[in-house]
């Protein structure tokens, strides 16, 4: 779910919730499952320009999770993101859209989402703890 709140014409508050998770597992270790939702996040989206030619209409959106205490999939660390979208339209009802984006992680382990399907998430090396 995603609520949007104009600020001004180029700008919008944007407030997010990814929703409910139930996990089943029968691994001895991890139990017989966990459910629980997915935090929260708080974010602004500014509207950089809208399409010319060829040049696309882009965005730039920067967030951060609101961790909830207690759930099991909340996150440990403040891991904002920031992403560029990008937008042609090609006809009235058809658009061709992408985004590329940075996210930081507290672990070692991360994903770059470059916005390409099937495969959007690539790993990337690099390791930065708050």
């Amino acid at each position: 779910m995603l609520l949007r709140f104009g600020l001004t014409d180029r700008l919008e508050l944007r407030l997010g919730w990814p929703g409910y998770v139930s996990s089943d597992s029968d691994d001895p270790a991890i139990g017989s499952g966990l459910t629980g939702t997915l935090d929260p996040n708080v974010g602004l989206l500014y509207d950089l320009w809208g399409q010319r030619g060829w040049m696309p209409q882009a965005a730039v959106l920067a967030a951060i999770p609101v961790p909830l205490e207690g759930n099991p999939f909340a996150l440990n660390s403040l891991q904002p993101l920031t992403q560029l979208m990008y937008s042609w339209e090609t006809s009235d009802r058809t658009a061709v859209t992408g985004r590329s984006g940075f996210a930081i992680f507290e672990t070692c382990w991360r994903t770059m989402d470059l916005g390409t399907t099937p495969a959007s998430t690539w790993p990337v090396a690099a390791c930065r703890s708050f």
